[in-house]
């Protein structure tokens, strides 16, 4: 059996090839690719500007999938509907052994260290890495689940907002699927910031409150009138560079959360007004990734219709076309949050593969 896949043989290049696909082994099962989405980790392996990245490698992490067939020893039956859980943690350290792979010293990530990707129209996986998604959702969102979990893992770690206010500095899909889980979760105001003032629309659509645009002279509104950002309960920092760390540490009020969203280069140091954090006694978390139970809260979450994650995306393109993705998503100021890719014969079969834009 043969699938088109996109291979990134070293930095720099990618390809689109035409490769064998064996028969699942045991434990294992086979995969057609429903959608699957780009997130900034596969652009910045392609340029050869992630750090973590290993090559020769298939692209692709955020997936849903349909059960083609299956090896021995499986409980999964063809014809069934997942999502994949992109994380491999060894299964023998501490942290492994309570299921949270993200925190794995060895942990590998499909697609960025770990060769398999799943921008492939079929691909073999471990049954373990599967979670089966109820159809109504499967249908509707696809591989949207993804940044949802993602956002949902965030909150599992900040904490309560319910009446909170939210800060989200950053507007990309991830800082939008984080107001769409947090506005879900009860919090009464969200604000957002972002570089770039074409993202205000999709951020209203997502339930921002007010939507402000960073800039070197500082921030402001969309009619480009000054603005200060208020006191927040919490902010969730999409970004973290130093001036944005600044900022939360300055915003978020006495005994108040400050999340810590983006992934860190190796080595990564961020400077911390300690002062600031000790006299207001702020509570600063990271998040990583997801743990598996994330991806059922997600898939909870939107078949309840709470949340609606397809604000987030953008655009469709079929993964023969994958080129046309990438340069949507590398335009100077582009609008696209979360470009999907499927296959050729499955582009325009429903709602969310079909491509909006003209």
């Amino acid at each position: 059996m043969k699938t088109c896949r996109i291979a990134v043989p070293k930095p720099g290049t990618w390809a689109v090839d035409h490769a064998e696909v064996l028969p699942p082994g045991p434990g294992e099962v086979l995969l057609e690719l429903d959608s699957a989405g780009i997130c900034g980790g596969d652009l910045s392996l392609i340029h050869g500007q992630n750090a973590v990245a290993t090559y020769p490698t298939g692209l692709g992490h955020e997936c849903a999938a349909t059960v083609a067939d299956v090896g021995p020893g499986t409980v999964l039956t063809p014809g069934e509907q997942v999502v994949v859980y992109p994380t491999i943690g060894c299964g023998r350290c501490p942290a492994c052994r309570v299921g949270r792979f993200n925190n794995c010293a060895q942990v590998r990530v499909l697609g960025l260290t770990d060769p398999r990707g799943c921008f492939s129209s079929r691909f073999v996986l471990p049954e373990e890495l599967c979670i089966p998604v109820p159809s109504e959702v499967f249908e509707r969102f696809g591989a949207l689940i993804e940044p949802i979990a993602v956002a949902q893992h965030v909150l599992s770690r900040v904490g309560d907002v319910t009446d909170a206010r939210v800060l989200i500095i950053g507007s990309g899909s991830i800082g939008l699927a984080l107001a769409l889980a947090a506005r879900a979760a009860g919090a009464a105001h969200l604000t957002a910031i972002d570089i770039n003032p074409d993202r205000a629309p999709l951020a209203e659509r997502a339930g921002v409150d007010t939507f402000l645009v960073s800039a070197a002279s500082g921030h402001h509104h969309r009619d480009g009138t000054p603005a200060t950002v208020p006191e927040h309960d919490v902010a969730l920092d999409v970004v973290c560079r130093a001036e944005t760390v600044s900022l939360s540490q300055r915003v978020v009020v006495p005994g108040g959360t400050i999340g810590l969203v983006a992934a860190a280069k190796p080595g990564q140091v961020l400077g911390l007004d300690y002062a600031r954090a000790y006299s207001a006694e702020q509570r600063i978390v990271a998040s990583r990734n997801y743990v598996k139970a994330d991806f059922q809260a997600a898939i909870s979450l939107l078949a309840t219709g709470t949340v609606d994650a397809t604000v987030l995306r953008t655009k469709v393109v079929p993964l023969e076309r994958f080129g046309e993705a990438v340069e949507a998503l590398e335009e100077p100021a582009s609008r696209n949050l979360k470009v999907l890719v499927t296959r050729a014969e499955a582009l325009g079969s429903r709602p969310l593969l079909t491509d909006p834009t003209p």
